[in-house]
C-alpha cells in the first residue's frame, strides 16, 4: 500500500497560468534508504511518493504519470527488473532510475536493457542524484528497451508479427498482423489466437519442433473467408524474459491465384477447343467430299483451316509464356538499350501485321539497362490487351518519365516509367468495364501476364482511372551475374561457336567519381551506345559505376580502338556540359574467345583525361 506523500509548494513563476509539481515514485522495501532520496528530492522541488507495494505502483501508472520511479535494485519484494519491464509495458516513459550497491555488472547491463535510463550508486553522493534530477527535468530520453527496439523492428516488416509473453498474452502486435486477423485491437487478436493455438503448439515449439496451425476466419462485411496461417515460435533472446513469436500469414492470396489459374485454364481451353473444332470439321468436309465441292467452298474452307491453325498457334504462344514465367524459367539477358530506338521497331511491325492503326512515340530516346526481349514482350502484350478491352485496332500513344522517390534509408530511388495508352474512340466496344476489371476477370491470363513481365523486368506495373498502362523499371539496377553475365554470356558464345567469330568480354568502369555518379554514369551510357555494334551488349558490371561489354568478331587491336573512341567521347560530352573536372575510365579484358578456343586475358590500360 501506499506509505506516505511528501508534497512542495511550487514557486511562483511570472507569466503561467497553471503551476506543475512533478511527481517520483519511489518504491521503498526497506533497503532504498528511502529517507534520504526523499529529502533530497523534496529539497529539489519534487512531490515524492513512496510505495511499499511495488504491484500499486503498476496499478497507479494506469491513471497517474510520475516523472521518475525510483527502486533499489536489490529490492526483496519484487525483482526490480521485472518492475522496469512491467512499467513500460503499462507505457510508462518516464525516468527509471536503479540504486544499488552492487558491482554485478552483468545484471546492471540487464537493468539498462530492460528500461531502466540510470544506475544510481550507493552510498548516493549529491552530485549524482543533482545529475540525474538535471536529466528527469529536461526530459532527456534514456537508451531505449530492448523492447521499444523490438517493437520498432518488427513494425517495419510486411509480416504479420505478435509477440506473447510466457503466460501468452500480447505485449506486441505490429500492423500487418492486425490488417491480416481484420482486427483493431490487441484484444481482438488475442481472443483469435486464444481460441485457435491450442496448448499442444504452444508446447511443441517450446521442445523446437515446428508449431503451426491454420485459421479460416470469416469476414463478415463481405461474407468471404480469410485463411490465415500462424506459426508459433519459443524465443528467449529477444527480450528480458522467455516469449512466443507468432508469424501470421495471409494466404488468402493463394486461393485468388489459384481461382486465376482456373479461369486461365477454362478461358484457354475454350480458345483452343473452338479453332480445333473447326479446323477438324473442315478437314473432314475436305477428305470425306473433296469430289463434290466447289473450288470456292474449298477455298473458303481451306481459309477456315488457315486462319484456326493461326489462333491455335497464338494460344500456344500465350501459353508457353504463362508457364515459362509461372515455373520462373523466364530468360532475362540485360543489355544498355535506348528505350524510344528499341520500341519503334516493334510498333512499326505492329503496325504493319495490322494489329494497331498507328502509333505515336513521345519520348526522349534515353538509355537504360534493361531486358531488352522482356521489354518487347510486355509492350506487345499491352497493345494486345487494349485491343481485346477495346474491341478493335487501337491506335497507341507511347510516352516516358523519370520518377525518384526518397529511400527510407537514404537516397534516391531513380525509375524509368513508360506509359502506353490508346487514344480515346467513342465506338469502344469495352462495355464500361475498365481495364483493370478487364485484365482481373475477362482477359485473366493477359493481367497475369503483364504482372510478371513486369516483375522479371525488375519494375511494377501501374493502371490508372484513364486505362493507360505504365510500367516502372529501375534506372540503376543492381547487379545481377546471372542477368548482367552468365546469360549474355552463354547466349553470345553459341553464337561465337555457330559463326566462328572472336568473342571478348571487357570490364569497364569509372575511377574517381565522388559525387554526380548518376550523371557522369548517363554520358558513360550515352557514350557506349553510340561506340558498340549491333551485335554488341553492353550490361551491369559487378563493380559500383562499371559496365560488361561483349564484344563480337572484333580482334584486339579494334577493341582497344574501340575503348579509345569511347573514351574521347565520354571526355567530349563532359567538356559540352561544362565539366571541367570529369573521372578517369579503366577497361580489362576479362575473357577470350577466339576461333572457337576459350583463353583467359589480363589486359589492363588506364585512359586518363588529358
Amino acid at each position: 500500500m501506499k506509505r506516505r506523500q511528501t508534497e512542495v509548494q511550487p514557486s511562483r513563476e511570472t507569466g503561467r497560468d497553471t503551476e506543475y509539481v512533478p511527481t517520483i515514485f519511489l518504491v521503498d522495501d526497506g533497503t532504498l534508504m528511502a529517507e534520504i532520496v526523499e529529502r533530497k528530492l523534496s529539497n529539489h522541488g519534487f512531490n515524492v511518493t513512496i510505495y511499499d507495494d511495488p504491484i500499486q505502483v503498476l496499478d497507479n501508472l494506469d491513471t497517474e504519470r510520475p516523472s521518475a520511479i525510483f527502486i533499489d535494485l536489490e529490492t526483496q519484494e519484487i525483482d526490480a527488473i521485472e518492475l522496469a519491464i512491467m512499467a513500460r509495458r503499462r507505457g510508462f516513459t518516464g525516468y527509471f532510475v536503479m540504486v544499488s550497491a552492487s558491482r554485478d555488472r552483468e545484471r546492471i547491463a540487464t537493468a539498462i536493457s530492460s528500461g531502466a535510463n540510470d544506475i544510481l550508486s550507493k552510498p548516493i553522493r549529491d552530485f549524482e542524484l543533482d545529475l540525474i534530477v538535471e536529466k528527469i527535468r529536461s526530459g532527456v530520453p534514456g537508451s531505449k528497451t530492448s523492447f521499444d527496439i523490438m517493437a520498432e523492428i518488427f513494425e517495419t516488416i510486411e509480416q504479420g508479427i505478435v509477440v506473447l509473453d510466457s503466460s501468452r498474452k500480447i505485449i506486441f502486435s505490429n500492423s500487418y498482423a492486425n490488417n491480416v486477423l481484420r482486427v483493431d485491437h490487441d484484444a481482438d487478436a488475442s481472443s483469435i489466437i486464444e481460441r485457435n493455438c491450442p496448448g499442444h503448439i504452444f508446447e511443441q515449439c517450446m521442445q523446437g519442433k515446428q508449431a503451426a496451425t491454420f485459421v479460416d476466419l470469416s469476414n463478415e462485411k463481405n461474407k468471404q473467408s480469410i485463411l490465415v496461417g500462424l506459426e508459433v515460435i519459443y524465443v528467449d533472446s529477444i527480450l528480458p524474459e522467455p516469449c512466443y513469436l507468432i508469424l501470421i500469414k495471409d494466404f488468402s492470396q493463394w486461393r485468388k491465384l489459384d481461382e486465376l489459374h482456373n479461369r486461365f485454364a477454362t478461358y484457354l481451353s475454350h480458345r483452343m477447343r473452338t479453332p480445333l473444332t473447326s479446323l477438324r470439321n473442315s478437314v473432314k468436309i475436305l477428305n470425306e467430299e473433296s469430289d463434290c465441292i466447289a473450288s470456292e467452298e474449298r477455298e473458303r474452307l481451306l481459309d477456315i483451316g488457315f486462319r484456326n491453325v493461326e489462333k491455335l498457334i497464338s494460344s500456344l504462344d500465350e501459353l508457353q509464356k504463362v508457364f515459362m514465367i509461372e515455373s520462373e524459367e523466364l530468360n532475362v539477358s540485360r543489355s544498355l538499350v535506348k528505350v524510344k530506338r528499341e520500341l519503334k521497331p516493334l510498333l512499326d511491325e505492329m503496325e504493319r501485321d495490322g494489329r494497331i492503326r498507328g502509333f505515336k512515340i513521345r519520348m526522349p530516346d534515353l538509355a537504360i539497362i534493361t531486358g531488352r526481349a522482356r521489354l518487347r514482350d510486355f509492350i506487345s502484350t499491352a497493345v494486345d490487351a487494349y485491343g481485346k478491352w477495346i474491341g478493335y485496332r487501337p491506335h497507341i500513344e507511347c510516352i516516358s518519365s523519370i520518377r525518384e522517390d526518397f529511400k527510407r534509408l537514404g537516397g534516391i530511388d531513380r525509375r524509368f516509367k513508360i506509359t502506353i495508352k490508346p487514344r480515346p474512340c467513342p465506338d469502344s466496344s469495352s462495355g464500361g468495364t475498365n481495364l483493370k476489371d478487364f485484365l482481373s476477370f475477362n482477359e485473366a491470363h493477359l493481367g497475369l501476364v503483364l504482372n510478371r513481365l513486369a516483375a522479371v523486368l525488375e519494375g511494377e506495373i501501374e493502371i490508372n482511372n484513364q486505362n493507360s498502362i505504365s510500367l516502372l523499371i529501375p534506372m540503376d539496377p543492381k547487379f545481377d551475374r546471372e542477368k548482367d553475365i552468365v546469360h549474355n554470356l552463354h547466349s553470345l558464345t553459341e553464337r561465337s561457336e555457330l559463326t566462328g567469330c572472336e568473342l571478348h568480354l571487357v570490364e569497364l568502369r569509372i575511377v574517381g567519381v565522388t559525387d554526380g555518379g548518376v550523371h557522369f554514369t548517363g554520358i558513360l551510357e550515352e557514350s557506349l551506345y553510340s561506340s558498340i555494334s549491333s551485335g554488341d551488349i553492353v550490361s551491369k558490371g559487378e563493380e559500383p559505376y562499371s559496365y560488361s561489354i561483349f564484344v563480337m568478331n572484333r580482334s584486339r587491336k579494334e577493341i582497344d580502338s574501340m575503348l579509345r573512341s569511347i573514351h574521347d567521347r565520354f571526355s567530349r560530352l563532359c567538356c559540352e556540359r561544362g565539366e571541367e573536372i570529369y573521372p578517369s575510365i579503366r577497361w580489362e579484358v576479362k575473357f577470350s574467345k577466339p576461333s572457337g578456343t576459350a583463353s583467359e586475358l589480363s589486359l589492363s590500360e588506364e585512359l586518363i583525361p588529358s
